[in-house]
């Protein structure tokens, strides 16, 4: 009889370590809600305070993809995981914010930022199309057409100005005036 009493004390803590070892794996990744955000600027990782249950843990390392880089809204979501299922080191492996969201195609994938609207969208056909002002602060070089909706400007003057000033003009002939002004910088502003 002293053998089965050892064997269910034996199979009582197997079942012991084993709801443990559960309780340990079922702990490795959790989703909260993120409350705070320490964007550093000195090149150290991403600080996040991040909301899960009824905890709040503060300094969980925000590991972004390399070459982007997002400071997210408090209210984001964050999915955490865990070193070990221990609660004091977490990593957020992804941040994601639905309230701004796009709606997008099938095959479509958009950089874009969750409370101005603006975004950089690379659609299914091909197509890269920028929503929202850009400023190019660098060269730009471009080996197609360019084709503008609205006028075209530089520091002096804008296209549409100097197509009035060169639609107005008369070229002068040893008898008079060449007649009218014609338009031949096509349709004025």
């Amino acid at each position: 009889m002293g053998d089965g009493r050892r064997e269910r004390e034996r199979m009582r803590g197997i079942l012991h370590a084993l709801r443990q070892l559960g309780d340990r794996v079922r702990g490795v990744v959790s989703r909260g809600r993120v409350t705070r955000v320490d964007a550093a600027a000195d090149g150290r990782v991403q600080g996040l305070q991040v909301q899960a249950g009824s905890a709040v843990h503060d300094r969980i390392a925000h590991l972004q993809p390399y070459g982007l880089a997002a400071v997210p809204l408090p209210g984001a979501e964050a999915l955490v995981v865990w070193a070990g299922g221990q609660r004091e080191s977490g990593i957020a492996t992804v941040v994601e914010d639905r309230r701004g969201r796009p709606r997008l195609e099938p095959g479509e994938v958009a950089i874009y930022h969750g409370r101005t609207g603006a975004m950089v969208l690379l659609r299914a056909d091909g197509v890269i199309e920028l929503d929202g002002p850009v400023r190019v602060t660098g060269d730009l070089e471009v080996d197609g057409n360019v084709t503008a909706g609205g006028d075209v400007s530089d520091s002096a003057a804008s296209m549409a100005a100097d197509r009035l000033i060169f639609n107005a003009h008369i070229h002068p002939t040893p008898d008079g005036p060449s007649g009218p002004p014609t338009s031949q910088m096509g349709v004025g502003a």
